[in-house]
Order: C-alpha cells, then sequence, then structure tokens
C-alpha cells in the first residue's frame, strides 16, 4: 500500500509526531528516503538514526510507510472554506492556452507545446495529460485525443522501463492544478 500525504510544510508536521525516517539501502549505503516515515517501531541504524531496513523490504515485511511530500501550493490557503471554494470552482480552461499561466501550475510547468497540444478541457483530459507527461505513456503523445484517451489507463500499454501514473495520483494531481487554475482566476496566483 502506498500512502502520500501533501503538506505545506513538512517539518512543520512530523515535529508533532514521534517517528522513523524510511531508508533507501544500496550497496551497503543506508540513505534517506526523500519522504517515507514509519509510526510504528521498525528496526533503527544507529549511526544515521534511519530505518535499518529499505522501504522495499519494510513493505514486504508489513512495516507501513507514509509519504509525506511538501506542496507549496497549500502554503497560500487560508482555510477549509477557501480550499474548498478553489477546488470546487469551474475553472476557466483557457489559462493553459497561456504558456505565462501554464508555467505556475504544478507539475505541467514544462510541458507548455504539450499542453498546447492536447487542450485538456476537464479534469478527466487533465489527468489523463498528467499520465501522458511521464515516461510509460509517453508513446501515446502522437497519437489524437480520443485515441489517447482510449490507452492512457491500461497498464499493459506501458513503454518498457518507463514510469507512469497510477490512475488516483493522476487524478489527485489534476485537482491541485485546478486549484492553481482557480487561483489564477481569482487573481491570487
Amino acid at each position: 500500500m502506498d500512502i502520500d500525504i501533501d503538506v505545506g510544510n513538512r517539518k512543520e508536521i512530523l515535529k508533532h509526531f514521534k517517528h522513523i525516517n524510511a531508508s533507501i539501502i544500496s550497496d551497503n549505503n543506508i540513505v534517506p528516503h526523500n519522504t517515507g516515515v514509519y509510526f510504528q517501531d521498525i528496526p533503527v541504524d544507529e549511526d544515521t538514526r534511519l530505518s535499518s531496513i529499505d522501504y522495499r523490504v519494510a513493505e514486504k515485511l508489513n512495516f507501513f510507510k507514509i509519504d509525506f511530500l511538501n506542496f507549496s501550493v497549500y502554503q497560500d490557503i487560508k482555510d477549509n472554506d477557501h480550499l474548498y471554494k478553489l477546488e470546487n470552482m469551474e475553472p476557466d480552461w483557457n489559462i493553459l492556452n497561456d504558456e505565462e499561466n501554464v508555467v505556475k501550475l504544478p507539475h505541467i510547468h514544462n510541458h507548455y507545446n504539450l499542453v498546447k497540444k492536447f487542450k485538456p478541457c476537464n479534469i478527466h483530459e487533465l489527468a489523463a495529460l498528467l499520465a501522458l507527461i511521464r515516461p510509460g505513456k509517453s508513446h501515446l503523445r502522437n497519437l489524437d485525443k480520443d485515441e489517447i484517451m482510449k490507452r492512457i489507463w491500461d497498464r499493459n500499454d506501458l513503454n518498457k522501463d518507463g514510469y507512469f501514473f497510477k490512475k488516483s495520483h493522476a487524478y489527485a494531481y489534476a485537482k491541485t492544478i485546478i486549484i492553481c487554475m482557480n487561483k489564477i482566476k481569482l487573481g491570487e496566483l
């Protein structure tokens, strides 16, 4: 199981909870996992204070890692009502026609040419665009939008060795882009 929690300030949140940072062990070197923590007792390396079990092995041993991801979009959210408003407004999809706006948006800021070609006009297409950006689905980029939408979530239609977005991740990230699009619409970004 993979749980990611987006937060405005990872360090601020984690200082309130006893936890052990996850690790990656490669060639007998132990390094911190970028975002993973354990809230359960897991063996700890005395020198690094990291989990002494690589996160991939720990999962097989039924340890439960949670990834806390810094996500700056949340830093300017005033309260729950503000967030609810931003995520539930219908965005102005024309915002994606302007490169100056696209460069302000998370995840797609470096992909204006693909955004311009694909022209997403709803959350489903925006999620598909996010999947299309990843190497596992990049082979679909030259197809027409209808064909891309038919094939984008097919796990058997992947580039070899290319990572891809799970559908749930793509939709979650699409929602954050919509929040930012609505911040642009309201003059907040």
